[in-house]
């Protein structure tokens, strides 16, 4: 096993979790939204899930961190689109406290 494996496994196992607490917050959205019946869209959490996705799998393909555009502007739209959505549900959880 060399470094490159290593690196592969981790990007995966990184990428595993952060699916994972963002499938968890769509869980919350969902729930909010059944329950306040306030709109939360949590559908859409699976847009950075699908884009967080790509970059790890890209990442993993091709094997380089630095230097990769693509990379970045992947990173970067899956990580505003998650900040968006999550701050939508933190105003609408918070919006009378």
């Amino acid at each position: 096993m060399n470094w490159s494996d290593v690196h592969q496994i981790l990007t995966l196992v990184s990428w595993l979790l952060v699916a994972a607490f963002i499938f968890i917050l769509s869980l919350i959205a969902r729930f909010y939204e059944q329950m306040a019946s306030q709109r939360t869209y949590y559908q859409l959490f699976a847009v950075p899930l699908v884009v967080f996705g790509a970059a790890a799998l890209r990442t993993i393909v091709d094997g380089k961190v630095a230097g990769d555009g693509w990379l970045d502007l992947l990173l970067l739209v899956g990580g505003v689109c998650f900040a968006v959505l999550a701050h939508h549900t933190y105003r609408l959880m918070t919006s009378g406290r």
